[in-house]
């Protein structure tokens, strides 16, 4: 009897010390969790690699060298600026930017986290126009800066950087392509290539890309996916069948992709005011779409440098049309507030440039008239008239017609509402 007791006992023992049997992986959950929380490194991580199959250098602007036309692609195009896109690593260490001395001209210089987060934005107000060395340093950098240079603290190591210059016009292109020429990064090695599996791509970007807070606690949920934000993927957390459903919940998680949507500001009086948004998204899913859409989102200027207001009706609610004449007038009270400059473009109602041998007016053009008591008076018509020539725009005769008047470093009255852009009154009711 004292035996069987005593081996009763023992087998209790054993069964406390025996571990309990492991909960199997909802592997779907996890798969679809990794798919959300990675997508925007990878997707940025595409997007360079897309640059550099096109014939990009790491290290090194592709810069836009002529004014986009009426012949553009693109919708609504700007012929404020021209652009230039570089992408940057700076996984072997820091990188050098040399700027040279623009003046007055307006200068944008936004840098993108691979994150799609723009971390900093560089332009005249803070360079005073001279030029400036700038070291680009990687997350966690510890080392000794070269004299006279500013630093750019980078929270990964890839980089987007785009740089916006101020063109007056044809006349002024080839000055702003000699500035952009001497816009120099110092060189560094191409990335390596990275694997075909997302899973395992994300793990090989994830150490020298270390995501936001906001996605911290995401992929602390990963972890018994063998995912460390340190060291990447574990190739022995996953047994063949197991990584195989992983690579499966994945592939399926691609049909839910969010795509990006533009909230308006305000609507006012004819016109709808909009701009790009925050510099760092507020929600995962708008992370995901600005990656996902490419550089012209999440490239797009943030509201500290830009807004602007698309004008479609009149002063009586009427949609713009071609056939007729309009007049836009800004009084000197009420001028766009803006630190850089101001433009005013006329499109068709599809967004086309007008055909014509001037699309736009800007606030720095020595053209400009004004009336006696300082206001601008811009004209919209199909004709032109004399006695306003050098403030007209032409429309497009049966065609629909949109403005635009974009602000370039817009101050606090036009991003709080404050300040209004002004109507667009039909010609026959506009005062002299």
């Amino acid at each position: 009897m004292r035996h069987a007791a005593l081996a009763l006992l023992a087998c209790i023992g054993l069964l406390a010390q025996s571990p309990a049997p492991q909960k199997p992986l909802d592997l779907d959950t996890l798969g679809a969790q990794a798919f959300r929380a990675g997508y925007t490194l990878t997707a940025m991580a595409g997007w360079r690699d897309r640059y550099l199959k096109a014939g990009g250098a790491m290290n090194h602007f592709q810069h836009q060298r002529e004014i986009l036309s009426a012949f553009a692609e693109e919708l609504y195009p700007s012929e404020d600026t021209l652009g230039s896109t570089a992408w940057v690593e700076l996984a072997n260490g820091p990188v050098t930017l040399n700027v040279p001395a623009t003046g007055s001209r307006y200068l944008m210089l936004q840098f993108v986290s691979a994150w799609a987060e723009t971390f900093a934005i560089i332009g005249r107000k803070q360079l005073d126009g001279r030029a400036a060395t700038l070291l680009l340093t990687p997350p966690g950098w510890t080392g000794t800066m070269p004299g006279g240079a500013r630093r750019i603290p980078c929270p990964t190591s890839i980089v987007a950087v785009s740089l916006r210059l101020f063109v007056a016009g044809e006349g002024d292109v080839a000055e702003v392509r000699n500035l952009q020429d001497r816009f120099v990064f110092s060189n560094s090695p191409p990335p390596p290539r990275l694997p075909d599996s997302y899973f395992d791509a994300l793990g090989k970007l994830l150490p020298a890309n270390p995501p936001p807070q906001l996605l911290s606690s995401v992929f602390e949920r990963l972890t018994p996916l063998g995912l460390s934000l340190d060291r990447g993927v574990d190739p022995a957390a996953l047994d063949t069948e197991s990584r195989r459903a992983l690579d499966a919940a994945i592939a399926l998680s691609r049909k839910d992709i969010p795509r990006p949507t533009r909230q308006a500001r305000r609507v006012d009086g004819g016109w709808v005011v909009l701009d790009a948004g925050p510099p760092i998204p507020s929600t995962l899913e708008e992370r995901i779409a600005r990656a996902h859409s490419g550089p012209e989102v999440f490239a797009a200027m943030p509201r500290s440098e830009a807004l602007y207001a698309v004008g479609y009706a009149d002063s009586n609610g009427e949609q713009l049309r071609g056939d007729r004449r309009y007049v836009v007038t800004f009084d000197p009270a009420s001028l766009p507030p803006v630190d850089g400059f101001w433009s005013f473009t006329v499109y068709t109602a599809g967004g086309r440039p007008v055909f014509g041998a001037r699309h736009s007016i800007r606030s720095s053009a020595s053209y400009l008239n004004r009336t006696a008591s300082g206001a601008i008076r811009i004209t919209l018509g199909p004709s032109l008239p004399l006695a306003e020539q050098y403030n007209w725009l032409p429309v497009q005769p049966g065609e629909g017609v949109r403005v635009m008047l974009r602000l370039y470093q817009p101050r606090r009255a036009a991003l709080d509402g404050s300040w209004r852009p002004p109507a667009i009154v039909p010609a026959g009711q506009a005062g002299p």
